[in-house]
């Protein structure tokens, strides 16, 4: 992994959600950057994220580099909500 930011507070929030799920595996740090930030990628605009406004939980993730609509998986979101911890 390579990184320009403070990774601690990431790490701890991953040990977290792990403690509480251990189906949650991947935490994912997202940020706002400018049009003109040298970090950016044109690729960084290639994904459509559905987060959870409550706790920031991320639902679903697709690559929108070919489409022109996002389509919401509802049986997606009722696993990622918890449906899969019996």
């Amino acid at each position: 992994m390579v990184s320009n930011m403070q990774l601690q507070s990431a790490i701890r929030h991953f040990l977290s959600k792990k403690r509480e799920d251990s189906l949650n595996i991947m935490t994912d740090v997202l940020r706002t950057a400018s049009c003109i930030d040298s970090g950016r990628s044109i690729m960084d605009d290639d994904y459509g994220y559905v987060i959870d406004s409550t706790n920031g939980d991320i639902l679903q993730v697709e690559n929108m580099r070919n489409e022109v609509v996002f389509n919401l998986n509802l049986e997606r979101l009722k696993v990622s909500k918890g449906a899969a911890k019996g």
